[in-house]
């Protein structure tokens, strides 16, 4: 990301989500492999972007405590829900 960065870059990011963020923590996704320690280093890289940065995920306490940390820099939080469910098979 660093080598893309300008104030006029936009970078949609749609990383893995942490287990313990799902509606069933407990469900095996494969693609769920990030863990707290590599959700707080992406956050880390973000906040120190000079770009715009729409980030998808689902709200956790150590994410909540890296944007507070950010410092209210610019960054705005819009929960939502979203009308989609995912099935495999």
């Amino acid at each position: 990301m660093k080598e893309y960065d300008a104030p006029e870059s936009l970078f949609y990011l749609d990383p893995p989500y942490l287990a313990s963020t799902r509606a069933q923590p407990g469900a095996q996704y494969e693609v769920d492999t990030a863990t707290e320690a590599w959700h707080r280093e992406l956050l880390e890289t973000v906040l120190s972007l000079r770009g715009m940065v729409v980030l998808s995920g689902y709200p956790s306490p150590s994410t909540r405590r890296s944007w507070s940390a950010g410092g209210g820099s610019g960054w705005r939080f819009w929960p939502g829900a979203t009308p989609c469910e995912g099935r495999i098979g």
